[in-house]
């Protein structure tokens, strides 16, 4: 079976930085959280920015 490009690029990060892909996940979400609350200029105790990494983690 074939891994998939984003399969791919995981396998990349977790060789290159050490980490586990189960920490990886948590950075990942953690930087979009981030990323969100301060793009949609909300506090992070709001819930658009948590639905957004909702949304990110169905999808990837």
């Amino acid at each position: 079976m074939e891994t998939s490009l984003v399969q791919a690029f995981k396998l990349v990060i977790v060789s290159a930085t050490g980490l586990s892909k189960d920490a990886l996940h948590i950075y990942a979400g953690l930087a979009v959280f981030l990323l969100m609350a301060v793009l949609m200029r909300d506090r992070p105790s709001l819930a658009r920015p948590w639905f957004v990494v909702l949304l990110a983690a169905i999808v990837v």
